[in-house]
Protein backbone atom coordinates (compact mmCIF):
# COMPACT_ATOMS: atom_id res chain seq x y z
CA UNK A 1 0.00 0.00 0.00
CA UNK A 2 1.44 3.72 -0.68
CA UNK A 3 1.97 6.07 1.13
CA UNK A 4 -0.29 9.02 0.52
CA UNK A 5 -0.46 11.81 3.04
CA UNK A 6 0.99 14.91 2.38
CA UNK A 7 3.71 16.89 3.86
CA UNK A 8 0.51 19.30 5.59
CA UNK A 9 -1.41 16.71 6.52
CA UNK A 10 1.84 14.09 8.43
CA UNK A 11 2.81 17.78 10.38
CA UNK A 12 -0.53 18.82 11.76
CA UNK A 13 -1.51 15.11 12.44
CA UNK A 14 1.64 14.61 14.60
CA UNK A 15 1.85 17.98 16.20
CA UNK A 16 4.98 18.92 14.27
CA UNK A 17 5.82 22.49 14.25
CA UNK A 18 7.04 23.85 10.64
CA UNK A 19 9.85 24.78 12.80
CA UNK A 20 11.03 21.36 13.68
CA UNK A 21 10.33 20.15 10.72
CA UNK A 22 12.96 22.77 9.05
CA UNK A 23 15.37 22.38 11.76
CA UNK A 24 15.14 18.20 11.11
CA UNK A 25 16.81 19.11 7.70
CA UNK A 26 14.60 16.12 6.44
CA UNK A 27 13.87 15.64 2.91
CA UNK A 28 9.72 14.82 2.64
CA UNK A 29 10.80 12.65 -0.94
CA UNK A 30 13.12 10.62 1.19
CA UNK A 31 10.88 9.84 3.95
CA UNK A 32 8.08 9.26 1.66
CA UNK A 33 10.36 6.84 -0.41
CA UNK A 34 11.15 5.13 3.00
CA UNK A 35 7.54 4.97 3.99
CA UNK A 36 6.68 3.32 1.15
CA UNK A 37 9.34 0.50 1.32
CA UNK A 38 8.32 -0.08 5.35
CA UNK A 39 4.58 -0.39 3.93
CA UNK A 40 5.79 -3.23 1.53
CA UNK A 41 7.35 -4.83 3.94
CA UNK A 42 5.17 -5.03 6.63
CA UNK A 43 3.87 -8.08 5.86
CA UNK A 44 6.63 -10.23 6.07
CA UNK A 45 8.31 -8.02 9.01
CA UNK A 46 5.06 -9.18 10.78
CA UNK A 47 6.14 -13.45 9.50
CA UNK A 48 9.66 -12.38 11.02
CA UNK A 49 7.85 -11.37 14.48
CA UNK A 50 5.67 -14.58 14.73
CA UNK A 51 8.81 -16.79 14.24
CA UNK A 52 11.11 -14.65 16.88
CA UNK A 53 7.62 -14.49 18.93
CA UNK A 54 6.92 -18.75 18.62
CA UNK A 55 11.02 -19.14 19.67
CA UNK A 56 11.10 -17.35 22.41
CA UNK A 57 7.39 -18.65 23.61
CA UNK A 58 9.42 -21.85 24.26
CA UNK A 59 11.19 -20.50 27.51
CA UNK A 60 9.64 -22.02 30.13
CA UNK A 61 9.54 -18.87 32.30
CA UNK A 62 7.63 -16.96 30.01
CA UNK A 63 4.59 -16.92 30.25
CA UNK A 64 2.97 -14.78 26.95
CA UNK A 65 4.84 -13.20 24.03
CA UNK A 66 3.48 -9.71 21.88
CA UNK A 67 4.83 -8.25 19.09
CA UNK A 68 4.14 -5.48 16.74
CA UNK A 69 5.23 -3.92 13.46
CA UNK A 70 6.01 -0.14 13.63
CA UNK A 71 3.52 1.73 12.38
CA UNK A 72 4.53 4.16 8.90
CA UNK A 73 3.66 7.08 10.53
CA UNK A 74 5.56 6.38 13.89
CA UNK A 75 8.17 5.48 12.15
CA UNK A 76 8.74 9.25 10.42
CA UNK A 77 7.94 10.68 13.11
CA UNK A 78 10.80 9.07 14.89
CA UNK A 79 13.37 9.86 12.17
CA UNK A 80 12.81 13.46 12.64
CA UNK A 81 13.03 13.45 16.24
CA UNK A 82 16.17 11.70 16.54
CA UNK A 83 17.55 14.19 13.66
CA UNK A 84 16.20 17.02 16.03
CA UNK A 85 18.35 15.38 18.80
CA UNK A 86 21.28 15.52 16.51
CA UNK A 87 21.70 11.37 16.97
CA UNK A 88 24.77 10.90 14.26
CA UNK A 89 23.14 7.49 13.07
CA UNK A 90 19.93 9.07 11.63
CA UNK A 91 21.64 12.03 10.09
CA UNK A 92 22.23 10.07 6.86
CA UNK A 93 19.61 7.70 7.28
CA UNK A 94 18.13 6.94 3.95
CA UNK A 95 16.26 4.12 1.96
CA UNK A 96 19.30 2.17 1.40
CA UNK A 97 20.40 1.94 4.91
CA UNK A 98 17.16 2.56 7.48
CA UNK A 99 16.45 -1.46 7.99
CA UNK A 100 20.40 -1.82 9.92
CA UNK A 101 20.10 1.41 11.27
CA UNK A 102 16.53 1.52 13.17
CA UNK A 103 16.80 -1.54 15.86
CA UNK A 104 12.83 -1.34 16.19
CA UNK A 105 10.96 -1.94 12.98
CA UNK A 106 10.27 -4.99 14.82
CA UNK A 107 9.13 -4.92 18.51
CA UNK A 108 8.53 -7.74 20.87
CA UNK A 109 7.88 -8.11 24.54
CA UNK A 110 8.30 -11.57 26.17
CA UNK A 111 6.06 -11.26 29.54
CA UNK A 112 6.51 -13.24 32.75
CA UNK A 113 5.06 -14.23 35.88
CA UNK A 114 7.61 -13.68 38.61
CA UNK A 115 10.33 -10.86 39.08
CA UNK A 116 13.47 -13.07 39.21
CA UNK A 117 12.54 -15.34 36.06
CA UNK A 118 14.13 -12.23 33.62
CA UNK A 119 16.95 -14.49 34.76
CA UNK A 120 16.26 -17.93 33.49
CA UNK A 121 14.77 -15.82 30.57
CA UNK A 122 18.23 -14.23 29.84
CA UNK A 123 20.37 -17.62 29.82
CA UNK A 124 17.80 -18.83 27.49
CA UNK A 125 17.75 -15.76 25.03
CA UNK A 126 22.23 -15.49 25.22
CA UNK A 127 21.50 -19.17 24.41
CA UNK A 128 19.72 -18.58 20.81
CA UNK A 129 21.04 -15.04 19.71
CA UNK A 130 24.37 -13.01 20.57
CA UNK A 131 22.63 -9.37 21.40
CA UNK A 132 24.16 -6.71 19.46
CA UNK A 133 23.93 -4.21 22.24
CA UNK A 134 24.33 -4.68 25.79
CA UNK A 135 21.23 -5.85 27.35
CA UNK A 136 19.52 -2.58 29.34
CA UNK A 137 17.96 -3.07 32.81
CA UNK A 138 15.28 -0.15 33.14
CA UNK A 139 14.48 0.71 36.70
CA UNK A 140 12.35 3.50 38.13
CA UNK A 141 13.35 5.76 40.81
CA UNK A 142 14.06 4.51 44.04
CA UNK A 143 14.15 0.74 42.92
CA UNK A 144 16.82 -1.55 44.49
CA UNK A 145 19.27 -2.83 41.56
CA UNK A 146 22.43 -3.65 43.39
CA UNK A 147 21.99 -6.96 42.96
CA UNK A 148 22.29 -6.97 38.64
CA UNK A 149 24.95 -8.18 36.94
CA UNK A 150 26.52 -5.08 35.57
CA UNK A 151 28.99 -7.65 32.91
CA UNK A 152 25.22 -8.61 31.31
CA UNK A 153 23.43 -5.92 31.97
CA UNK A 154 23.64 -2.06 31.62
CA UNK A 155 20.96 -0.38 34.44
CA UNK A 156 18.98 2.78 33.36
CA UNK A 157 16.77 4.83 35.36
CA UNK A 158 13.46 5.67 33.10
CA UNK A 159 12.07 8.76 33.12
CA UNK A 160 8.88 7.72 33.05
CA UNK A 161 9.03 4.71 35.42
CA UNK A 162 9.40 1.99 33.31
CA UNK A 163 10.81 -1.37 34.16
CA UNK A 164 11.96 -3.91 31.82
CA UNK A 165 14.43 -5.48 30.20
CA UNK A 166 15.74 -4.33 26.81
CA UNK A 167 17.20 -7.00 23.95
CA UNK A 168 18.37 -5.92 20.39
CA UNK A 169 18.69 -8.83 18.93
CA UNK A 170 20.48 -9.74 14.77
CA UNK A 171 17.44 -10.30 12.40
CA UNK A 172 19.43 -11.87 9.76
CA UNK A 173 16.17 -13.58 7.97
CA UNK A 174 14.71 -11.94 4.48
CA UNK A 175 18.44 -11.13 3.50
CA UNK A 176 18.89 -8.62 5.94
CA UNK A 177 21.58 -7.90 8.34
CA UNK A 178 18.76 -6.25 10.61
CA UNK A 179 17.61 -6.30 13.89
CA UNK A 180 15.06 -6.03 16.73
CA UNK A 181 13.81 -4.89 19.73
CA UNK A 182 12.73 -7.21 22.59
CA UNK A 183 11.39 -6.30 26.05
CA UNK A 184 11.23 -8.57 29.04
CA UNK A 185 8.88 -7.46 31.61
CA UNK A 186 6.78 -8.70 34.38
CA UNK A 187 2.77 -8.89 33.26
CA UNK A 188 2.12 -6.47 36.11
CA UNK A 189 4.67 -4.17 34.74
CA UNK A 190 2.78 -4.78 31.60
CA UNK A 191 -0.56 -3.75 32.57
CA UNK A 192 0.65 -0.70 34.24
CA UNK A 193 2.70 0.69 31.11
CA UNK A 194 -0.46 -0.12 29.00
CA UNK A 195 -2.41 1.49 30.70
CA UNK A 196 -0.38 4.76 31.34
CA UNK A 197 0.50 4.12 27.52
CA UNK A 198 -3.40 4.90 26.81
CA UNK A 199 -3.69 8.02 29.25
CA UNK A 200 -0.74 9.55 28.90
CA UNK A 201 0.45 9.78 25.21
CA UNK A 202 -3.17 10.15 22.61
CA UNK A 203 -2.43 13.92 23.39
CA UNK A 204 1.06 13.40 25.24
CA UNK A 205 -0.68 14.71 28.13
CA UNK A 206 1.69 16.22 31.16
CA UNK A 207 -1.14 16.53 33.44
CA UNK A 208 -0.05 16.47 37.10
CA UNK A 209 -2.89 15.44 38.39
CA UNK A 210 -2.62 12.43 35.86
CA UNK A 211 1.53 11.83 36.67
CA UNK A 212 1.12 11.74 40.39
CA UNK A 213 -1.90 8.69 40.18
CA UNK A 214 0.43 7.00 37.17
CA UNK A 215 3.32 7.22 39.43
CA UNK A 216 1.32 5.80 42.63
CA UNK A 217 -0.37 3.23 39.95
CA UNK A 218 3.24 2.21 39.20
CA UNK A 219 4.33 1.68 42.82
CA UNK A 220 1.50 -0.67 43.16
CA UNK A 221 2.65 -2.66 40.25
CA UNK A 222 5.81 -2.75 41.63
CA UNK A 223 4.67 -4.31 44.87
CA UNK A 224 2.31 -6.71 43.25
CA UNK A 225 5.97 -7.87 41.58
CA UNK A 226 7.44 -8.18 44.90
CA UNK A 227 4.51 -10.27 46.42
CA UNK A 228 4.51 -12.58 43.94
CA UNK A 229 8.18 -13.21 44.82
CA UNK A 230 6.91 -13.26 48.23
CA UNK A 231 4.56 -16.02 48.09
CA UNK A 232 6.71 -17.66 46.04
CA UNK A 233 9.27 -17.93 48.48
CA UNK A 234 6.65 -18.45 51.18
CA UNK A 235 5.32 -21.46 49.45
CA UNK A 236 8.53 -22.89 49.01
CA UNK A 237 9.31 -22.55 52.69
CA UNK A 238 6.09 -24.52 53.46
CA UNK A 239 7.35 -27.00 51.03
CA UNK A 240 10.23 -27.25 52.50
CA UNK A 241 8.38 -27.73 56.27
CA UNK A 242 6.22 -30.42 54.48
CA UNK A 243 8.96 -32.55 53.21
CA UNK A 244 11.14 -32.39 56.71
CA UNK A 245 8.09 -33.10 58.62
CA UNK A 246 7.69 -36.16 56.12
CA UNK A 247 11.17 -37.14 56.35
CA UNK A 248 11.01 -37.09 60.06
CA UNK A 249 7.98 -39.44 60.25
CA UNK A 250 9.89 -42.23 58.01
CA UNK A 251 12.48 -41.77 60.82
CA UNK A 252 10.56 -42.25 63.38
CA UNK A 253 8.55 -45.10 61.75
CA UNK A 254 11.79 -47.06 60.97
CA UNK A 255 13.08 -45.98 64.59
CA UNK A 256 10.13 -47.82 65.97
CA UNK A 257 9.92 -51.02 63.43
CA UNK A 258 13.66 -51.80 65.20
CA UNK A 259 12.35 -51.42 68.21
CA UNK A 260 9.00 -53.67 67.33
CA UNK A 261 12.21 -56.33 65.76
CA UNK A 262 14.14 -55.97 69.31
CA UNK A 263 11.28 -56.30 71.66
CA UNK A 264 10.41 -59.20 69.52
CA UNK A 265 13.41 -60.89 69.95
CA UNK A 266 13.25 -60.02 73.69
CA UNK A 267 9.87 -62.11 73.89
CA UNK A 268 11.89 -65.02 72.48
CA UNK A 269 14.53 -64.97 75.61
CA UNK A 270 14.16 -68.11 77.90
CA UNK A 271 13.94 -65.90 81.05
CA UNK A 272 10.68 -66.60 82.91
CA UNK A 273 11.26 -64.77 85.98
CA UNK A 274 8.65 -61.76 86.70
CA UNK A 275 11.14 -58.85 86.64
CA UNK A 276 12.05 -59.63 82.97
CA UNK A 277 8.04 -59.92 81.94
CA UNK A 278 7.54 -57.13 83.58
CA UNK A 279 10.00 -54.78 81.72
CA UNK A 280 9.00 -56.32 78.43
CA UNK A 281 5.15 -55.07 79.23
CA UNK A 282 6.59 -51.91 79.92
CA UNK A 283 8.71 -51.48 76.81
CA UNK A 284 5.92 -52.80 74.92
CA UNK A 285 3.60 -50.03 76.46
CA UNK A 286 6.13 -47.43 76.21
CA UNK A 287 6.35 -48.07 72.43
CA UNK A 288 2.61 -47.89 72.22
CA UNK A 289 3.10 -44.69 73.69
CA UNK A 290 5.91 -43.13 71.09
CA UNK A 291 3.74 -44.49 68.41
CA UNK A 292 1.22 -41.51 69.09
CA UNK A 293 4.17 -38.96 69.94
CA UNK A 294 4.02 -35.60 68.65
CA UNK A 295 7.40 -34.18 69.50
CA UNK A 296 11.23 -35.08 69.64
CA UNK A 297 10.71 -34.93 74.18
CA UNK A 298 8.22 -37.80 74.15
CA UNK A 299 11.44 -40.03 71.99
CA UNK A 300 14.15 -38.43 74.70
CA UNK A 301 11.89 -39.55 77.51
CA UNK A 302 11.67 -43.28 76.53
CA UNK A 303 15.48 -43.52 76.19
CA UNK A 304 15.59 -42.18 79.69
CA UNK A 305 13.00 -44.61 80.98
CA UNK A 306 14.79 -47.85 79.27
CA UNK A 307 18.05 -46.55 80.51
CA UNK A 308 16.89 -46.07 83.99
CA UNK A 309 14.07 -48.91 84.85
CA UNK A 310 15.16 -51.57 82.32
CA UNK A 311 18.98 -52.09 83.73
CA UNK A 312 18.57 -55.76 84.04
CA UNK A 313 18.34 -56.19 80.24
CA UNK A 314 21.36 -54.34 79.31
CA UNK A 315 22.44 -55.58 76.15
CA UNK A 316 18.68 -55.53 74.22
CA UNK A 317 18.46 -52.13 75.68
CA UNK A 318 22.03 -50.79 74.41
CA UNK A 319 20.69 -51.92 70.67
CA UNK A 320 17.26 -50.01 71.24
CA UNK A 321 19.19 -46.76 72.47
CA UNK A 322 21.80 -47.25 69.76
CA UNK A 323 18.36 -47.60 67.32
CA UNK A 324 17.11 -44.45 68.54
CA UNK A 325 20.40 -42.56 68.44
CA UNK A 326 20.75 -43.56 64.78
CA UNK A 327 17.47 -41.58 64.22
CA UNK A 328 17.92 -37.72 62.76
CA UNK A 329 16.96 -35.94 65.97
CA UNK A 330 17.87 -32.51 64.24
CA UNK A 331 15.34 -32.96 61.82
CA UNK A 332 12.96 -34.44 63.94
CA UNK A 333 13.38 -31.49 66.47
CA UNK A 334 12.98 -28.75 63.74
CA UNK A 335 9.74 -30.45 61.83
CA UNK A 336 7.69 -31.87 64.76
CA UNK A 337 7.37 -28.80 65.85
CA UNK A 338 4.87 -28.14 62.98
CA UNK A 339 2.32 -27.08 65.49
CA UNK A 340 4.17 -23.77 66.38
CA UNK A 341 4.00 -22.81 62.66
CA UNK A 342 0.28 -21.00 62.80
CA UNK A 343 1.74 -18.82 65.54
CA UNK A 344 4.83 -17.64 63.24
CA UNK A 345 4.72 -14.17 61.60
CA UNK A 346 5.35 -14.04 58.23
CA UNK A 347 9.08 -12.57 58.76
CA UNK A 348 10.06 -15.77 60.91
CA UNK A 349 8.76 -17.94 58.21
CA UNK A 350 11.01 -15.76 55.77
CA UNK A 351 13.54 -16.48 58.34
CA UNK A 352 13.46 -19.94 58.55
CA UNK A 353 13.53 -20.56 54.74
CA UNK A 354 16.92 -18.62 54.54
CA UNK A 355 18.21 -20.92 57.37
Amino acid sequence: MAFLCSLDEFLAKNKISRKDWESSESSWEDLVAIANHHEANRSDLGAVAELFANLIQKIPQVHSVRWRVKDTEHLLVKIIRKRLESNEKYKDLDLQNYTQRITDLIGLRALHLFKDDYLSIDASLRGRWTPLEKAIVFVREGDVHNKIDEELFEVKEHHAGYRSVHYVLPNHTLNQHGSLELQVRTIFEEGWSEIDHKVRYPNFSNNEVLKYFLSIFNRLAGNADEMGGFVTLLSETMNQFEQEIRSANDAKNESLSKIDELISQIGDLKSKDASSKEAIENLKNEVARLRSANGLQDILQFNERMKLGLGGLDSPILKIGDALRNTNFDSISRTLRASDIGKLGISDILKKGNE
